[in-house]
Order: C-alpha cells, then sequence, then structure tokens
C-alpha cells in the first residue's frame, strides 16, 4: 500500500507548480476523468477491484483512490449481484477574488456507495446510492463554494464491446454536496492484448457555477496483474472570466481475488 504515502507527496510537490486562473472558481476532479470500468475479459476473476491515481490540469492537482467490493454468494464481481463502492479524492485549485489573489484551495472528497452490479455478455450496467462528502478550504466569505457538506450521491456506468476490438465506456454521477456533477465518455479501440487507444471527454459542473469539459487520447496498458490508464488533452471552461487549458490523468487499477 505505498501508493498512498506516494501520491500524497507528489500531490503537494506538484501543486506548487501549478498557476492560477485569472476569475474566481471552484473545481474538483471529474470524479475522477472516468475511473476503471472493466470487464471480466480485462481483469480476470476477482472479488474486489481497487484504483489509485493522480489528476493534473492548469487549475487543479490531485489525487484519488477508490475500490468495489463483491457482495453476492460467489464472491465474484463479474457475477450479477450486489457492490459495495468507496471514492476518495483530495488536492487544491486555483483562486482569485477581491482580497484573494492566487490563492490554493485545498479539497476533499468522498463516497460510500451501495450498488447493483448487472452483467452483459462481456459488459456491464451497474447503478450506486450513498452518503457524500464534500470540503472546500477557503478562506473567502464570499466563496460561493466553502466549508463541509455532506449529501446523497447517485451513480452509473456502463460498459459493453461495440465489435471485437471496440469498446464503448460510459460514466456519469451527480451529488447533493454543492450539486455536483460529472459525465464521462471513452471509445477504445484494442489494439493487442496489451493496449488500447482511443478518444475520452467528460462534463463537470457545480453550484458555484462552474462548468467544464475536457477531451484528449486515452491509453489503457493490460500489465496482466492489473491495469494502466493514461490520458490528457484540451479543457475548456464555459463559465466566464476563466481561462481554458489542459489536463492530464494517470490510474493504476489493480484486481483482487
Amino acid at each position: 500500500m505505498r501508493i498512498f504515502p506516494l501520491l500524497s507527496m507528489m500531490l503537494f510537490t506538484t501543486a506548487a507548480l501549478i498557476g492560477p486562473v485569472r476569475a474566481q472558481s471552484t473545481e474538483q476532479p471529474v470524479n475522477p476523468s472516468l475511473t476503471p470500468t472493466v470487464t471480466r475479459g480485462e481483469a480476470g476473476a476477482a472479488s474486489a477491484y481497487a484504483w489509485a491515481g493522480l489528476w493534473f490540469s492548469n487549475h487543479y492537482v490531485g489525487g484519488y483512490i477508490g475500490a468495489i467490493k463483491a457482495l453476492n454468494e460467489a464472491d465474484d464481481l463479474w457475477s450479477d449481484g450486489w457492490v459495495l463502492r468507496f471514492d476518495a479524492s483530495g488536492g487544491s485549485y486555483s483562486y482569485n477574488s477581491i482580497g484573494y489573489n492566487d490563492l490554493r484551495v485545498g479539497t476533499l472528497g468522498s463516497d460510500v456507495m451501495l450498488g447493483y452490479r448487472q452483467n452483459i455478455d462481456k459488459g456491464h450496467f451497474a447503478a450506486y446510492i450513498g452518503p457524500s462528502y464534500a470540503f472546500h478550504q477557503n478562506p473567502d466569505p464570499a466563496a460561493d463554494i466553502r466549508g463541509t457538506e455532506f449529501g446523497v450521491k447517485i451513480m452509473a456506468d456502463y460498459s459493453a464491446p461495440l465489435d471485437d476490438d471496440f469498446r464503448g465506456n460510459l460514466q456519469g454521477s451527480y451529488t447533493t454536496t454543492f450539486s455536483t456533477y460529472a459525465f464521462a465518455g471513452r471509445l477504445v479501440y484494442r489494439i493487442s492484448d496489451m493496449v488500447s487507444v482511443g478518444p475520452q471527454a467528460t462534463v463537470f459542473g457545480n453550484n458555484a457555477p462552474y462548468q467544464e469539459s475536457t477531451f484528449g487520447p486515452y491509453m489503457g496498458i493490460n500489465l496482466g496483474f492489473g491495469e494502466l490508464g493514461i490520458s490528457g488533452g484540451y479543457r475548456h471552461v464555459y463559465t466566464s472570466g476563466n481561462s481554458d487549458g489542459y489536463f492530464a490523468s494517470i490510474y493504476f487499477g489493480l484486481p483482487i481475488e
């Protein structure tokens, strides 16, 4: 489990390198740029699946962890039945307003959800619901997003092969904490048993109001014992007064028997 101290060290080291935007803004990672939606053919037999990753942009830097555990009688994540899901993220984003220039705002988020997973051929559909938590350490009393909120989160993801070499992944979530929503999609082409590539797009927003989208290439690498996912590209902000920029993300997923 050495990945978690390493993740924290990378988060705080990189935070100093990210430049500010020119207007008041609030953000946290896009939950988190499509977490793994692996299926039986990619991960093999497993009773659980865990992941950890990093997300960077010209506005935000942070890390995330998560896991899904089968609750069915077979203790098999790829069999139909109930599952338990956990997500947590932390990082910092740039913030500017009157009296607060080049401020780095720390943020934390987490959820624990009960879900049901329905396997469909080599794909699956899953839906989840559970309590969520969000925290933004912003000292500006005029900020729309600040302090702590507890709420409820709902989430769904779908993954299915389109033919022998193409696979589509979709994921969406909404939480009542700061009315935060995220949607993501990915179309993946299998070059070989080890490497898959394709485009990825995300949309994120909250009640600041703040909204952004990202688009760029994705590469998945099957390591045999786990999965490495790498993506990056263009980040467009719809909220006026904010700057467009870049994003980059990397995660590692590990099936657990």
